[in-house]
């Protein structure tokens, strides 16, 4: 276990080494660019930061769903200061760290066990993904059709998605647990996950609407962060940065995905034509401020969730 932590730290050293070198050659090629912004319209914070709330309480509510289908009843507050927390954890630690928070809490107040836990969090991903490859493809088709911008790499990167995620929701019928135990763990956990989860056919549904909600609200993020810049951008080129940036989160290798998340916006801004300074500029109002918004609201909902650690667990049979 520890020649395991020790890999994934000196990968992490590795990674963020790569990423400073990179990020300052790259900053000092487009100095002069950098210089050029400019912040013209400073009140769209106010309604960029509402956008991010709202989408902070989504994220909560689609956990709520999968944690009542497995018994655990959690409150409003309490579901709403684990995606808090959880974005706080993915913000600081690499591997997206946060959900262990959520698999302690849920273990220690709701009896949830922590692999039943691990693998239910990695059969919901199966769903967003597989929903944002489909998502993709039609945002690649608008700019295709709107703008004559196209990728045959980001083609092949969304086809592939589709074709494994879809894989992987037809394999839990078709495979023994020895033929389970020859795949990657983390295929594994997720596989076994959607095993568990698939007969639970109105939650799903209600998973893939608050999955498509949360990238219509990503959408608008990135459309105001832009108008920050005074870019204006259409919402297929909006749909399409925030749909490629998001596989990002399959490499989780830096805390908030630091750096590959902004390789993921640089090459779909050049596929689309946006310059590439004001792009990087944007993912860092992005990155700026939710981790403000969401290190502010911690402070609240760290405090309920630590207060309320003596209450009874509410275990509803499944």
């Amino acid at each position: 276990m520890n020649a395991s932590i020790n890999k994934k730290h000196l990968l992490t050293l590795v990674i963020y080494s790569l990423l400073l070198l990179a990020g300052t050659i790259f900053l000092y090629h487009y100095r002069n660019d950098f210089a050029l912004l400019s912040f013209n319209h400073p009140l769209l914070l106010v309604p960029l930061l509402m956008v991010m709330l709202l989408f902070t309480l989504s994220n909560g509510a689609l956990n709520n769903l999968w944690f009542r289908a497995y018994g655990a009843h959690l409150n409003f507050l309490e579901y709403t200061g684990l995606s808090v927390v959880n974005a706080l954890g993915n913000c600081v630690t690499p591997f997206r760290g946060g959900a262990l928070t959520n698999a302690y809490y849920l273990k220690k107040h709701y009896n949830l066990d922590y692999l039943k836990f691990l693998n239910l969090f990695a059969a919901t991903n199966i769903l967003i993904f597989w929903l944002n490859s489909l998502l993709g493809l039609l945002s690649l088709l608008l700019i295709y059709l709107l703008d004559h911008s196209f990728s045959w790499l980001v083609l092949l990167v969304f086809v592939g998605c589709l074709l494994l995620f879809t894989l992987m929701m037809y394999l839990p019928g078709k495979l023994s647990l020895k033929h389970l135990s020859l795949l990657p763990l983390k295929i594994k956990s997720a596989i076994l996950g959607f095993r568990e989860i698939k007969n639970h056919q109105i939650v799903i549904v209600k998973t893939l609407l608050y999955a498509l909600l949360n990238i219509l609200l990503i959408v608008v993020m990135t459309i105001l962060e832009f108008k920050l810049l005074n870019i204006n951008i259409t919402i297929a080129q909006a749909l399409f940065l925030s749909i490629f940036s998001a596989f990002a989160q399959l490499l989780s290798l830096t805390p908030a995905n630091l750096g590959i998340r902004e390789g993921f916006m640089l090459y779909a801004g050049t596929v689309i034509g946006l310059p590439l300074a004001e792009v990087v500029v944007v993912s860092a109002i992005d990155r700026i401020i939710f981790f403000i918004l969401t290190l502010l609201l911690s402070f609240y909902f760290t405090n309920y969730l630590i207060c309320n650690k003596n209450q009874k667990s509410r275990i509803i049979t499944h």
